[in-house]
């Protein structure tokens, strides 16, 4: 049985559009992303106590890395937040979702430098170290390096 379509509106104030189903708490819009069905999802930024109902960021950033490792499909993804900096922050994840769904390659200023921690490979035999090299660096060049949490 296919899911009717879903079209999230978080907000802890403002109330939803026709059509739209309501969620105060970025767990409760990760919950229904997580159940499938939904097609659209609008964000507010600011959900009030950010420590028990999270932000709008939050789930663009789960989106994010939902799209980068397990190959979700996101969403319409819409801001309707009026803080102009967590707007921002919502834009730029968006933008990353859009370009990770294209599969575009990472610029050259968000490549992912990659350490090893000392004595790490010497767990491994001599012989796979190049293929295991390898395969490190084909995972990691779909990834881009975190946003910071400003």
């Amino acid at each position: 049985m296919t899911k009717a379509p879903i079209r999230v509106w978080l907000d802890d104030v403002r109330d939803a559009p026709d059509g739209w189903v309501r969620v105060f708490t970025a767990a409760e819009a990760i919950a229904l992303l997580e159940a499938g069905g939904v097609v659209e999802i609008s964000l507010d930024h600011d959900l009030g106590d950010e420590a028990t109902c999270g932000t709008g960021y939050d789930v663009a950033v789960w989106i994010e890395e939902a799209v980068a490792t397990r190959g979700f499909a996101a969403p319409e993804i819409h801001i309707h937040s009026a803080n102009v900096v967590g707007r921002e922050r919502m834009q730029h994840a968006i933008e990353s979702i859009e370009r990770l769904q294209r599969r575009e390659p990472i610029s050259e200023g968000e490549k992912l430098k990659i350490e090893i921690a000392p004595g790490v490979l010497d767990q491994v035999p001599e012989s796979e170290r190049d293929g295991l090299m390898e395969e490190l660096e084909q995972i990691f060049k779909e990834l881009r390096p975190r946003r910071p949490a400003w």
